[in-house]
């Protein structure tokens, strides 16, 4: 893209952006919550249900975080910061179900929508670090964060880790047939949940076995065959690719693969869908991506916004089977506005650079 043609590309994307934030602040229910469908169709074109999830919300707000200084989007995250906080289950942790919904008895809470949720509040403002000790808690014999907060067969001494496990047994028969027919494995240890774990946690000396396992899958080519739960491969990339956005430089052997596997990916996709525009985007402008791809894929994603702001709804996770999952129009814009913004901050940078090469 030429200097004199970047001012009118920045124009557009804005417009697109503030069309996508207006879509998302007037489609917030009043508790704070965005919307979440389920459905066992992954155009979501069939029966489509409306369910009541803490991730969703989560995983919207954590997009528009870097919007918070506008005031209707200030307002929105803000009200959903409540709505989250409300969310909170006793030690800290957080259930993929709201409170009201039927089947929040019967499912622990997990580690992935406990990690995005602190994630958004972190990015309010808020002091998360008491939580630690019981993310800290969950992990295997190996290092590796469990999906689930449950019981498993590691004996932590925090004492909220075992306030938080032993709800289990509160309905032990109901829970476990819960798990059975949703073919949830109690001692799930997903990469992809990692990834989002380590995304919170950042590099440490408690993360370092995470990172290690990120970097063995990569060196085998597992990397998209050892989660259950985002089987789409453009989202599996796109969450590794965020990390590259937080100081994790343990990871830097697996960047230059990353990109090479996601440009193989994009070389044979035909056919895209509004969320996998989205999150392609996102990852190329992570992965320090600069060529035609990127700005083809833009222009498209441009090119799919509803007339109401939006981005079509596409499953964004599954069960492990794959045969129902979740997302919204909601989930599909925040993504697409996350995208869009990162790109043109790419543009911004480019452009700096072509002009200081013109001096």
């Amino acid at each position: 893209m030429t200097e004199e043609a970047m001012p009118a590309a920045i124009i557009q994307l804005d417009r697109s952006i503030d069309k996508g934030l207006c879509f998302l602040t007037d489609h917030q229910l009043q508790n704070g919550e965005f919307v979440c469908y389920f459905s066992a169709d992954p155009l979501m074109k069939e029966w489509c249900v409306p369910d009541s999830v803490t991730f969703i919300t989560a995983l919207v707000c954590n997009c528009l975080l870097p919007f918070s200084e506008r005031p209707d989007v200030k307002t929105a995250l803000t009200r959903s910061s409540n709505f989250i906080e409300y969310q909170r289950m006793r030690g800290g942790v957080w259930s993929f179900y709201t409170k009201w919904h039927p089947s929040f008895p019967y499912l622990p809470p997990d580690i992935d929508d406990t990690c995005m949720a602190l994630e958004f509040l972190k990015g309010m403002g808020n002091d998360t670090r008491q939580h630690l000790p019981v993310l800290y808690a969950n992990r295997n014999s190996k290092g590796l964060f469990y999906t689930w907060f449950t019981l498993h067969p590691t004996f932590p001494l925090h004492r909220d880790s075992w306030l938080v496990r032993l709800r289990f047994l509160k309905r032990p028969f109901k829970s476990f047939f819960y798990f059975l027919r949703n073919e949830f494995s109690v001692n799930d240890t997903d990469a992809l949940v990692n990834a989002n774990v380590l995304y919170y946690l950042g590099a440490s000396d408690n993360t370092k076995d995470v990172i290690a396992y990120l970097i063995s899958l990569f060196e085998k080519g597992q990397e998209l065959q050892k989660d259950n739960w985002y089987q789409n491969p453009f989202i599996a990339y796109y969450l590794y690719a965020r990390l590259f956005t937080k100081p994790v430089p343990g990871l830097a052997p697996i960047r230059e693969v990353l990109r090479d596997r996601l440009l193989r990916l994009i070389s044979t996709q035909e056919q895209w869908q509004d969320i996998e525009l989205a999150v392609t985007v996102a990852s190329l402008v992570y992965l320090g991506f600069a060529g035609r791809q990127l700005d083809e894929l833009t222009a498209l994603l441009l090119e799919r916004q509803q007339s109401n702001g939006s981005w079509r709804r596409h499953f964004f996770y599954v069960v492990p089977s794959g045969s129902y999952g979740w997302g919204s129009e909601e989930t599909t814009t925040a993504f697409a506005v996350e995208a869009l913004n990162a790109y043109r901050n790419f543009l911004l940078i480019k452009n700096d650079l072509i002009s200081n090469e013109n001096r």
